[in-house]
């Protein structure tokens, strides 16, 4: 039987400053079938080595996705459910 894919998505905009927890607790997930996405909504700051370097620490897969331009919450979310790759999303 297999175990459907299950997509996290995770929207940032300018204040990183609860990523590497979120990423820690993905990290600390049993269910392994997950797709995470890092969306983020055209931050002026955004460094997507910075984010890679976090995912490796904690041996996280996940896609990041970055928006040249702040198109707002609701757009930002819906691209990344666009992206998205699982059964079910949260």
């Amino acid at each position: 039987m297999a175990f459907p894919i299950v997509s996290v998505i995770t929207t940032v905009y300018r204040d990183f400053s609860g990523l590497e927890a979120t990423i820690a607790s993905i990290a600390m997930q049993k269910y392994r079938n997950i797709d995470y996405l890092i969306c983020d909504d055209g931050s002026e700051n955004f460094s997507c080595e910075s984010i890679e370097a976090l995912t490796k620490q904690y041996a996280v897969s996940c896609r990041i996705l970055h928006s040249a331009k702040n198109q707002g919450t609701v757009r930002n979310l819906n691209g990344a459910i666009v992206q998205s790759r699982g059964k079910y999303i949260f």
